[in-house]
């Protein structure tokens, strides 16, 4: 993840914030506690539809050149 990840997207709430970052056909959250500056979570997912909380935040504007 250190090493081949690409940062996708990032958003928080009042307790955590929320790193996307996608390594080849999957992604990864990692979720920090604002609270505690610790790592709470780390999860995997290849589901697309568990990107949808960060489709808000996500740049895509690049991806489409004319």
């Amino acid at each position: 993840m250190w090493h081949k990840g690409v940062p996708v997207a990032n958003r928080n709430d009042r307790a955590y914030l929320y790193q996307l970052i996608q390594v080849d056909a999957f992604y990864i959250e990692v979720i920090y506690s604002l609270r505690f500056k610790t790592i709470q979570y780390i999860t995997a997912f290849d589901n697309t539809d568990f990107l949808e909380p960060y489709l808000e935040e996500m740049e895509i504007d690049f991806f489409w050149k004319e």
